[in-house]
């Protein structure tokens, strides 16, 4: 053997292992790069039904706290509203009461008196078993409004009609006609106010 035939063999062998070689690396580069491909679209497959996941999941939650928020609106508006006719009702009753001119044909003191009371025994009750449902500011001027009818309806009740100065009915009339009234706006602005209308 001569040196050309070593060198055309070796040639041949390393040419031959280099086309080997370069097989081996696109046959490996062409199954990494499927295999990367699939992993790839596996990847975003699972990316889009996650994100679907979790955006259906946070739709379900807006609308669990939309249909809480509406139904608990809904309930504040008409608690407001059957509160409101009661304190009106109450303001009337009392007032009826103890207004200084009863006019012939007007029912009794003693049941004027005792409608006054029920009427604002059933406001009493019902506003301490719906407290929560109102604002701080809110509970202040409702307090307010039912001490001031209280205070007149006791006051008025504690003299008998003959006993009575004209100072308590004076003192009553002007704390039914002024003072409640004036309470009773600021609570329609409060409710108008935090019902948004």
């Amino acid at each position: 053997m001569d040196w050309n035939s070593i060198f055309k063999h070796a040639f041949i062998a390393i040419g031959g292992m280099g086309i080997v070689a370069w097989l081996t690396k696109r046959l490996l580069i062409h199954f990494l790069d499927k295999d990367l491909n699939n992993f790839k679209m596996q990847l975003q497959h699972l990316y889009d039904s996650k994100l679907e996941e979790i955006k259906s999941n946070h739709t379900i939650k807006g609308l669990e706290h939309e249909t809480k928020f509406k139904s608990l609106h809904t309930r504040r508006f008409e608690l407001i509203t059957e509160l409101y006719a009661k304190l009106v009702h109450a303001q009337i009753a009392i007032s009826n009461y103890v207004k200084p001119l009863v006019l012939v044909g007007d029912e009794p003191e003693s049941e004027r008196g005792k409608k006054a009371a029920d009427v604002w025994n059933d406001l009493s009750i019902f506003y301490q078993c719906h407290k929560l449902f109102f604002t701080e500011s809110e509970c202040v001027s409702i307090d307010k409004y039912i001490q001031i009818m209280k205070s007149a309806h006791i006051d008025f009740a504690c003299k008998a009609n003959a006993e009575r100065p004209t100072s308590v009915w004076v003192k009553a009339a002007e704390s039914m006609s002024i003072a409640v009234v004036e309470i009773r706006e600021i609570l329609e602005k409060e409710f108008r106010s935090n019902l948004g209308l």
